[in-house]
């Protein structure tokens, strides 16, 4: 009786601790997304405006010119060169200009960009070379300069639309510091400088029939201007309080950075070393794991039991912090069932960590759809049988360039609708199988054309990439995936396990703590 009430106390601390610290590093998060961004646009903007225009004008003073234009070209090469350099650092993210934080207006206006760039660029560039033109290259010069302006302002304009959108919630403490400011200047007009005023006129006309009411005034003038440079000093301390405030705005970002690594460290100690996986699989294998952020929603799980090998990929609700802290339970419990059960059927696994990751959030009263999709399998290497199970995601198996699809059930685990039992399938593995397991971040990559690259896509690679070793497999993926995304950024945490496997006589003993 002690001990349920001990693993339930305990259960309850934890899952208190974990809630409490999500909420709290969602909130700081939320703060921190609101920081003010830089205008480097605006000034890569100007320098592109200005240098267009002067290229524009050399090309014409070139074809106006019938003595040597070798000042003019000279000059036309120079700027060409500053103008090339400008527009790559612009395009190519060399700048301070972060392209993967931008929208897709933005980044609709700068693709529209390149294209009077180039026809400005390339004929400039003709008659920088050969000194050759032609009014077909002038015109199409002015042509490209009157599309390249507008353009270019309506970049700026987005620009500053969006981060202004961006910057509203920091703004808000120096909005509320002028309005405080504003109203204290209020008071001071009211109540202090407008009778002061009035009581100068009143003075004025006082004057000349009283010289001692004309000192007492004086005095009184005194006095408020004593006034004024007190209130005058209140400002500036508050104008101090506001750059206070920037500072420990900026700590406390440097301060949530540090403890994301230090969580990157963390979850990097949890997933299972490739020098563990070597040990278990001989035959090869290679893992690519690409979170989209500093942390994942995405695990891969390897370990062994008595006679059996089990591996697993799963993909958490959500990616970064909130999909990390999915990936700390599914791991903590995963483990648990194959260290403390020994459970050598996956789907009867996929049940308890249903159960293991509901109960956590029915502790608090909550029925949360925050859960996971997972492949298991677990292989037993005496009979060299293969047992899955899976959560939405399959098991693909490559024999003889055939890919051989193991299915899972279309239910997740955690909260559900229709909630069905796992079920688990048996294959007879052969020598040199190649078995992978993956989640959906690879296929759902977008390219330029806004296409996923789709599950066909995926298949066919694999199947393509089998007959190469295992680290040049992971080498194929790596190197198709930057060629379909292009400058598009991640949109989801990637995971692809491949294994080989071979039938030997080796005896396994004992499991991984």
């Amino acid at each position: 009786m002690n001990k349920i009430s001990l693993k339930k106390i305990t259960k309850i601390l934890f899952g208190t601790i974990t809630v409490l610290v999500f909420f709290m590093l969602i909130s700081l998060f939320y703060l921190l997304s609101k920081h003010e961004s830089d205008g480097s646009l605006i000034n890569y903007a100007g320098r592109q405006r200005m240098l267009s225009q002067h290229i524009t004008k050399i090309c014409l003073q070139v074809s106006q010119t019938k003595t040597s234009n070798a000042e003019h070209l000279k000059n036309l090469k120079i700027s060409l060169n500053q103008f090339s350099k400008t527009h790559n650092e612009l395009l190519l993210n060399n700048g301070s200009f972060d392209e993967k934080k931008n929208s897709k207006e933005i980044n609709k206006l700068l693709k529209k960009l390149c294209s009077p760039y180039d026809t400005l660029f390339l004929n400039a560039t003709k008659i920088a070379n050969n000194e050759h033109y032609s009014n077909l290259q002038i015109s199409a010069i002015l042509d490209s300069e009157t599309k390249f302006l507008p353009l270019m302002n309506k970049i700026v304009y987005q620009y500053e639309k969006e981060n202004n959108n961006k910057i509203k919630v920091i703004k808000i403490t120096t909005f509320l510091s002028g309005f405080i400011i504003i109203f204290i200047l209020f008071l001071q007009i009211r109540f202090i400088i407008s009778p002061i005023i009035n009581q100068n006129l009143k003075v004025n006309l006082e004057l000349i029939s009283s010289n001692e009411e004309t000192k007492l005034q004086n005095d009184i003038l005194t006095e408020t201007e004593k006034i004024v440079l007190e209130n005058y000093r209140d400002l500036t301390i508050l104008n101090d309080k506001n750059e206070k405030q920037k500072i420990e705005l900026q700590k406390a970002h440097n301060n949530i950075m540090g403890s994301i690594n230090y969580a990157k460290k963390i979850q990097e100690a949890l997933l299972t070393s490739n020098v563990l996986i070597s040990s278990y699989f001989s035959g090869g294998h290679f893992v690519l794991f690409m979170p989209k952020e500093t942390i994942s929603g995405d695990f891969y799980y390897v370990n062994k039991f008595t006679n059996h090998l089990v591996f697993a990929v799963a993909d958490c609700t959500g990616h970064g912090v909130p999909g990390a802290f999915i990936t700390i339970l599914g791991i903590t419990y995963l483990h648990e069932i194959v260290r403390e059960t020994e459970i050598n059927s996956p789907g009867v696994a996929l049940n308890i960590l249903r159960e293991k990751i509901k109960g956590i959030f029915k502790t608090f009263g909550s029925n949360n759809n925050n859960g996971l999709d997972i492949a298991l399998s677990i292989i037993n290497i005496k009979t060299h049988e293969l047992e899955f199970a899976g959560a939405y995601n399959p098991l693909w198996i490559i024999r003889n360039n055939e890919l051989i699809e193991i299915k899972a059930n279309r239910n997740p685990i955690g909260f559900y609708p229709k909630e069905k039992p796992f079920d688990s399938n048996i294959i007879q593995l052969e020598d040199s199988d190649k078995i992978y397991a993956f989640s959906d971040g690879y296929k759902d990559q977008f390219n330029n054309k806004d296409r996923k690259f789709g599950n066909k896509k995926f298949r066919e690679l694999i199947i393509e990439s089998s007959n190469s070793p295992m680290e040049e497999q992971n080498k194929i993926l790596i190197e198709r995936l930057d060629r379909w995304q292009g400058s598009i950024p991640q949109i989801d945490d990637i995971t692809i396990v491949g294994l080989e496997y071979k039938i030997e006589h080796r005896q396994l003993t004992g499991i991984r703590n």
